[in-house]
Order: structure tokens, then C-alpha cells, then sequence
């Protein structure tokens, strides 16, 4: 597993920038890594994700070096433990 730069960066008061993506596109997450941001919210709440489009993420995530978060649709560990799997390196409520 990779190391979580933007959690370091939390710990030690080092500001990180992120953008939150509503639907499944992995050219624009390769974008948001160029354009410099740290990490992604995958949105699972708000946007059309499914398992499968969450791991193409995190798997274009960890290429493009920038920190796959998730926002789960709903916050019972049934929704957590496959994202989880997938490799996401945070989450949000």
C-alpha cells in the first residue's frame, strides 16, 4: 500500500487541494492530477459511481498520483467494505 501523503500532510498542518468528482472518468482525474491537486473525492452519494467505476478510479488514481477519497451512498459497513477493497485511502460522511 502506498503511502497517504495528504494524511501527513493533515497531521503536520500542510494544507492539500482536492476536487470532488460526480461521475466515473478517469481522463478527468488524470486531468485534476496535472492541474496539480492532491486528492479526489469519488462520490458515491451525489454521483453515478458504481464498485466497478470506483476501482477504475483508484486504479487511475494511484497511476496519476493523487489520493482517491470516497463519499459512500449510504454509511452502513454493507457500502463501506467493497469500497475499502477497492483501495480508497479515505472516507467522508
Amino acid at each position: 500500500m502506498r503511502d497517504n501523503f495528504v494524511l501527513e500532510n493533515m497531521k503536520n498542518g500542510i494544507p492539500s487541494t482536492g476536487i470532488s468528482l460526480t461521475f466515473p472518468s478517469t481522463h478527468m482525474l488524470e486531468m485534476c492530477a496535472y492541474a496539480g491537486f492532491d486528492w479526489a473525492l469519488i462520490d458515491c452519494e451525489h454521483g453515478s459511481m458504481t464498485n466497478e467505476s470506483v476501482e477504475s478510479l483508484v486504479i487511475a488514481s494511484e497511476a496519476a498520483n493523487i489520493i482517491p477519497i470516497v463519499r459512500p451512498s449510504t454509511a452502513f459497513s454493507t457500502n463501506l467494505g467493497p469500497l475499502l477493497d477497492r483501495g480508497v485511502m479515505g472516507v467522508q460522511f
